[in-house]
């Protein structure tokens, strides 16, 4: 990581070692993980790997290996996404790719709209779901006071 006042980057990079016997042609070593983020006060731009967790309807707990921007309330994702999460756990599944984004505007300190649109392509091999658009409006609520905390 560099700091240089209010502007910072990160890198960010996982190898994965397999072991046990492999397939023929399957390399033992995998890249994991990756990111290069950029960040100032006004603009986040992040390439390769990045957590989304937009909304239950779209992007929900889904590492996007791709292209992110956030520019003060406007955010941009696209790329593929190869990993789902479901009740916490990690779950392969095959490439798709997502492209879209949406704006955010805050209500409160504590509240906030969103509105977001995506375009969803699955590969026809994918027996469960199918390619197209999806838009949402959501609202968002938070305490203010971070989980496992209590107040007093």
């Amino acid at each position: 990581m560099k700091i240089h006042g209010d502007d910072r980057t990160h890198v960010h990079i996982v190898e994965t070692n397999l072991l046990g016997p492999l397939a023929p042609g399957q390399s033992r070593i995998a890249l994991s993980s990756a990111s290069y983020q950029i960040v100032t006060p006004r603009r986040d731009i992040t390439l390769v790997d990045q957590y989304v967790d937009e909304s239950p309807l779209v992007l929900n707990g889904s590492v996007v290996r791709g292209f992110h921007m956030r520019q003060d309330n406007w955010f941009v994702h696209a790329g593929y996404t190869t990993v789902a999460a479901f009740q916490g756990l990690f779950l392969p599944t095959q490439p798709e790719l997502i492209a879209g984004g949406g704006y955010r505007h805050a209500l409160s300190t504590n509240s906030s709209v969103t509105a977001s649109f995506y375009h969803i392509r699955i590969p026809a091999s994918d027996l469960i779901g199918h390619s197209g658009d999806v838009g949402s409006l959501s609202y968002k609520y938070s305490t203010g006071i971070p989980s496992g905390s209590s107040e007093t």
